[in-house]
């Protein structure tokens, strides 16, 4: 699934999204995913898995301040 897709089902509205959308560059399914790195077959064609270090660190820190800004 391109990330542009995620994009699109964003909130339009100019109030705070319960969900934030971080998009990283050249990333892949399985960002977060350790030693990750292949290719499966999906429903809608090819998907390409690979682990990426800075973005699941980065990931984990958007998280953590999600919860810390949301759930107090």
């Amino acid at each position: 699934t391109p990330a542009s897709q995620c994009v699109l089902m964003m909130p339009k509205d100019k109030t705070a999204p319960e969900v934030i959308l971080k998009v990283y560059p050249g990333a892949f399914h399985g960002f977060d995913t350790l030693g990750a790195n292949s290719y499966l077959r999906g429903s809608d064609g090819i998907h390409h898995i690979q682990y990426q270090p800075e973005a699941e660190a980065d990931s984990i820190v958007q998280v953590k301040n999600f919860f810390k800004r949301y759930l107090k």
